[in-house]
């Protein structure tokens, strides 16, 4: 029997609640996956008992006063590290970083990051195995045993708000893809990849559009994406990948480019077969840093601002730039090889072509930032979509659901286009 309350499955359903409310949205996500406990339904048989007993003492432990929390957190860490498994390939992390700001020490020379720390899921995990191995938490402040709380309930929340959204929307080979999340033996860099296709997915699902995971064919020696997204008839064939983490330089076009240029080269091939067509390939960027029109000086007569509805009375907003007619920009961009000439030279390529890939989205999505003068926690979930197609037929519907999320203008953040589209 559960012992814990019903989630609230109108508040979970609204994804301004997650950019808005960011802890309480992962608390609901867990509340509610302990409910499909206990009607245990068939893929639930993916969710193992490690991370189960994780979740159920998060929730045990939000059910007490703050008063009697104490000293909890560093058992929470115990019990996602051991979800994860990864406490003897623990090492070094910001985290320790963080504990010393948040207790008032910055460094001798102001050296340490701060105030906002930016960090990404897999990079939060990490450090809760870095974490449970030094005992930090033990003899450290209050406000950072109530961080270290916060990100243990955030990471957690992650698999459990795919499975809401699946569960809502239409996903089918959902276990395939739970086994390889919750799976102990999945690296780091492994897991990132796999947050990466799992937030994507349930973004579409959360427009109510099927997706559908394609199983892997090995045997075959057939390259396969990782999933497709449905919608009246129209399909598109999804493939994820994540760049490492190269550099903590804001806007170091070098590299950043770099990255976009290793994923492409490395994933565009999964669209060789003509059942896996139209093609997007996305690719995940969390913790390199950089501005979204860095180095990009656009004509404001080219960019077009589109609202999508969500729901009656709200609307998300984005932003489209006809770059494609703008030879001065994409000359410049040529010449500097900055992303918006490594994308247009990509979905320029007669690969592009022969396997209708239409599309690159360079996102953010796993980024987490930790404000530590307040102890509040934010997921801005941002990226800029870079198309070759059509702008009016279903492919394009398509690609945006699964690169915006329905977080309508009405969150203050989405005031500015969190999407940028790049017409190229």
């Amino acid at each position: 029997m559960n012992k814990f309350r019903a989630a609230d499955v109108e508040f979970l359903s609204n994804l301004d609640n997650r950019e808005k409310r960011t802890l309480d949205y992962a608390i609901e996500t867990l509340l509610w996956l302990k409910s499909e406990e206990a009607a245990s339904p068939p893929w639930f048989k993916a969710i193992g008992a490690e991370y189960l007993n994780a979740v159920s003492f998060a929730l045990e432990i939000l059910s007490k006063e703050p008063a009697e929390r104490a000293g909890l957190a560093k058992e929470l860490v115990k019990r996602v590290a051991h979800w994860r498994n990864d406490i003897e390939d623990a090492v070094v992390h910001p985290l320790y970083q963080l504990a010393r700001v948040l207790d008032g020490d910055p460094g001798e020379f102001l050296e340490l990051p701060g105030p906002a720390f930016l960090m990404t899921l897999d990079g939060v995990l990490e450090g809760i195995a870095h974490e449970y191995l030094n005992t930090v938490v033990d003899g450290a402040s209050e406000d950072y045993e109530y961080t270290v709380l916060q990100l243990g309930i955030l990471v957690l929340s992650v698999v459990a708000e795919l499975c809401f959204w699946a569960t809502r929307g239409h996903g089918s080979n959902l276990e395939t893809e739970l086994n390889r999340a919750v799976d102990t033996k999945t690296t780091f860099e492994a897991l990132r990849g796999q947050l990466a296709t799992l937030s994507l997915s349930g973004s579409a699902l959360s427009w109510g559009y099927a997706v559908e995971f394609i199983q892997e064919r090995p045997a075959e020696k057939i390259a396969t994406p990782d999933f497709v997204v449905r919608r009246a008839g129209a399909s598109l064939f999804v493939e994820c990948t994540t760049s490492k983490r190269r550099t903590d330089v804001p806007n170091d076009l070098g590299k950043i480019s770099g990255a976009l240029a290793h994923g492409w080269n490395e994933k565009a091939r999964k669209f060789g077969r003509a059942e896996y067509r139209p093609g997007l390939v996305t690719v995940d960027m969390s913790g390199l840093p950089i501005d979204r029109f860095v180095g990009v000086h656009l004509r404001t007569d080219l960019v077009e601002r589109r609202d999508i509805t969500i729901a009656a009375g709200r609307s998300v907003s984005i932003g489209i730039s006809h770059a494609r007619a703008d030879f001065e920009l994409m000359t410049h961009e040529s010449q500097t090889r900055g992303l918006l000439a490594v994308a247009a030279s990509a979905l320029s390529s007669m690969l592009a072509k022969e396997n209708r890939i239409l599309g690159i989205f360079a996102h953010y999505w796993q980024n987490v930032v930790v404000d530590a003068r307040t102890g509040a926690i934010h997921r801005p979930m941002r990226g800029m979509l870079f198309w070759s197609g059509e702008i009016d037929g279903p492919d394009f519907d398509l690609a945006l659901r699964v690169v915006v999320p329905a977080v309508s203008n009405e969150v203050p953040e989405s005031r500015v286009p969190p999407i940028l589209v790049q017409l190229v």
